[in-house]
């Protein structure tokens, strides 16, 4: 049977409007086969915590913005009415119309913008960082399903053929039996292996449908969705030689752009110790007639003085002081965790390596023993418990190297994500 061709860019399913997670599931009857890079292309597409990241990046993005409006003066434009009544037992009271522009600014203002611009600038580069975390993260969980996958469709393959292997033995050993050349007791134990085999068919199928539910999930589609992929043995890729060297993780950049956005938090808020020097300007026209005419303007300034700041303002430098040593701390400790996974991710690595190695030449000496079993059985010189015997650990040493493969480009792709490098 033919399998079905990979979907390309065109075919596979496409995100809806502005993003929305508006996708053509495959269908059960005709499910559609993604190779990775196209796993990947649609988990960038439907995943809501890039989505959720990207808002993030344009919230703090409007925070900048937010804070260098600092530097410039306030304007007000006003139009108003007033009869003001001058004395209880006075004349009518008189009309007063008037229309003007105000303007303010704060001198004080320059010695805390600057700061509050540096900390939404930071936050900022955190934000942007972090998306970098989630798309890296997601990209693991994709390779890692994908992997998981193959490994999971390869064993059930295997474990399908050695069923249909039984099953053959079986008919052989019920021929030898009415012919008489054979034990009843071969037989039996041929039904027992039929029965072992239909268990471990079972437990396979049931391992696939979970590691596809696995992929689905990490590409961002409902558990159920009916996806398949190539049958391509993967292969661990170029793995980086030792630990990483160049640029931090962004989970690092973040947690740095975020001690130093603490850090000028708390340079801005000991701004609230200084005076408040403030200058004002309006002009306009006002008089007792509907459309005024009498023109009217002023300048000003003004000085005010802090009393007993340190109530308010003491307490934001504090809590922001603490935060920055609370997110160095938090640096150092994430560092240490990407050491220890990074070494995690090489020892797996060395191990999937070593077994894969084993594989060879156990893979040669089972099948060889299990040719050696068949024919003497063929013969009548040998028993049908050595050839369910060689057979299963023939079955076994394929696992084994499946697992090995499996395993092997699952630990190369920790690795590379522990370096700070694509999985």
């Amino acid at each position: 049977m033919a399998e079905p061709a990979v979907a390309t860019e065109a075919e596979a399913p496409a995100a809806g409007p502005e993003g929305a997670a508006e996708v053509e599931v495959p269908a059960a009857s005709a499910p559609a086969v993604w190779d990775l890079e196209a796993c990947l292309r649609r988990a960038f597409e439907l995943r809501a915590e890039l989505r959720d990241a990207d808002a993030g990046v344009a919230v703090v993005e409007a925070g900048v913005e937010q804070a260098e409006a600092g530097y410039y003066p306030t304007a007000t434009a006003s139009a108003g009415y007033q009869r003001v009544q001058r004395g209880l037992s006075g004349p009518a009271g008189e009309n007063s119309f008037a229309l003007g522009l105000t303007a303010s600014w704060s001198a004080t203002d320059l010695a805390w913008v600057p700061a509050a611009v540096r900390s939404a600038e930071a936050l900022a580069e955190a934000a942007v960082a972090s998306s970098e975390v989630a798309r890296r993260a997601i990209r693991l969980q994709v390779v890692v399903a994908y992997d998981v996958l193959w490994g999971a469709r390869r064993v059930a393959a295997l474990v399908h053929e050695t069923f249909d292997a039984v099953q053959i033995h079986r008919e052989y050993a019920l021929a030898r039996q009415e012919i008489g050349t054979g034990a009843r007791a071969d037989v039996a134990r041929a039904d027992v292996e039929i029965a072992d085999a239909a268990l471990a068919v079972a437990a396979a199928d049931a391992a696939v449908q979970t590691a596809r539910a696995g992929l689905a999930r990490a590409i961002g589609l409902p558990a159920d969705a009916a996806i398949e992929i190539p049958d391509v043995e993967p292969g661990p890729g170029v793995v980086p030689e030792g630990p990483p060297a160049g640029p931090e993780r962004p989970e690092v950049v973040a947690l740095r752009r975020q001690a130093d956005s603490a850090r000028t938090e708390a340079d801005a808020a000991a701004a609230g110790y200084w005076p408040d020097l403030s200058f004002s300007a309006s002009a306009g026209l006002q008089d007792g007639d509907f459309f005024p005419t009498q023109e009217v303007w002023s300048i000003g300034a003004a000085v005010q003085f802090p009393i007993f700041s340190w109530s308010t303002v003491a307490p934001a430098v504090d809590a922001a002081e603490a935060k920055a040593e609370q997110l160095e701390a938090r640096i150092e400790a994430t560092r240490d965790d990407i050491e220890l996974e990074f070494e995690t991710a090489r020892f797996a690595l060395d191990e999937a390596r070593a077994r894969l190695d084993a594989c060879g030449p156990l893979l040669a000496s089972a099948a060889e023993n299990l040719r050696v079993a068949e024919g003497l059985y063929q013969e009548g010189a040998g028993s049908m418990i050595e050839l369910v015997d060689a057979r299963a650990a023939v079955l076994r040493a394929q696992i084994t190297r499946v697992q090995a493969v499996r395993d092997l480009a699952v630990a190369a792709a920790r690795l590379r994500y522990a370096a700070g490098e694509e999985p």
